[in-house]
């Protein structure tokens, strides 16, 4: 087996991947960072969601904000269902992650999440 061979693969599949999502990046981003922007102004913070393999992603998402100052956080939402969704303020925004988009705990906590005044981002896979 060649392995500098089937690094250099993976590292072309890598590239193709970036391409693809810069790409794909609209005037959709500039909004959402305009938003997230806008809340942080007003004092809230970034709280992070998701489940499955997008939970140690959130995480991970939840850190990284933080270590460059800005208040974030990873919510579970399963958790917030059952008490910690005092956590969110009106001046939030949350950062929603779901490869499907339609996670049944996340499709569970939107709608309560709208209904508080906080503002949602929504990153999709499909």
């Amino acid at each position: 087996m060649n392995y500098i061979q089937q690094a250099k693969e993976v590292i072309d599949v890598e590239i193709a991947g970036l391409q693809k999502v810069r790409d794909a990046i609209g005037p959709e981003f500039d909004k959402a960072v305009r938003l997230i922007l806008e809340r942080l102004s007003l004092g809230g913070k970034v709280v992070i969601t998701g489940v499955g393999k997008n939970l140690p992603i959130g995480q991970k998402i939840a850190s990284t904000l933080t270590s460059t100052g800005c208040t974030a956080l990873f919510l579970h939402p399963s958790d917030a269902m059952h008490g910690d969704l005092g956590i969110l303020d009106k001046n939030d925004i949350l950062l929603a992650l779901s490869y499907s988009g339609a996670s049944e705990e996340l499709m569970n906590l939107i709608p309560v999440v709208k209904r508080n005044g906080v503002a949602i981002i929504a990153l999709c896979g499909e």
